[in-house]
């Protein structure tokens, strides 16, 4: 009798561990794959998107995307969870109105300034720009059709930082800043983002079935103990 309830202990302890494994894979599902993820950010949006490039940084990947015209942009982070699938927590999409966009990110581990956007005719070379009071130079990248670099970010400030003044030099050291944006259709950016709830729910709702399974297993002991006493 005891080995029979043992095992019912286990089976329901084993059930709410997949039950709460099935509703994290619900929202970490996407694969570390270049389709899976496409489908994943094209989902999210509602739009059908391309990925231009992308960059694996810790337990995140930065992507930088693009509509088939390449006149609209994006950009999310994917962050891996414990089935080592990923998830899309937020992704902002738009016009562009801008040569090169750089955007702050964390992971688990430390702060990233992301460099992304289009090298026209690959006359960059250089990409300058002040990183929460450091100078940060990005170059080499003249052979670069499409740019993303991931820097370290030494800013200590809470929340995402967003950087909109840049200097551009081409591989003569000359400042081809204004230049470069003759290239842009959008004078304004346009666009939209979309973004996920607080993940800290979801934990606690797959904590609370593993307890739930817990307490069910608990009650079954409780029930065989009084039941030895009739």
């Amino acid at each position: 009798m005891k080995t029979k309830n043992r095992v019912i202990r286990i089976v329901i302890i084993m059930v709410s561990v997949i039950l709460a494994l099935m509703l994290y894979s619900t929202e970490y599902s996407i694969k570390n794959d270049f389709k899976d993820i496409e489908e994943g950010i094209s989902e999210f949006l509602e739009i059908d998107i391309e990925i231009v490039k992308y960059e694996k940084v810790d337990n995140a990947i930065y992507v930088y995307f693009a509509d088939k015209t390449k006149d609209n942009v994006g950009h999310t982070v994917l962050y891996r969870g414990l089935n080592f699938r990923y998830q899309i927590r937020q992704a902002n999409f738009g016009s562009r109105n801008q040569v090169v966009y750089i955007h702050e990110f964390e992971t688990l581990r430390n702060k990233y300034w992301a460099v992304f956007g289009t090298n026209y005719e690959n006359r960059i070379d250089s990409i300058i720009f002040d990183g929460a009071g450091k100078n940060i130079i990005l170059d080499g990248i003249s052979d670069m059709d499409e740019i993303l670099l991931v820097h370290e970010s030494e800013n200590k400030l809470s929340g995402m930082s967003w950087v909109y003044k840049y200097t551009l030099l081409d591989l003569k050291g000359d400042d081809i800043t204004e230049d470069m944006r003759s290239y842009l259709i959008a004078s304004k950016r346009s666009g939209f983002g979309r973004g996920k709830a607080e993940l800290f729910l979801l934990n606690i709702f797959c904590a609370a079935i593993i307890l739930v399974g817990i307490w069910l297993s608990r009650m079954v002991k409780t029930k065989v103990s009084g039941d030895s006493f009739i």
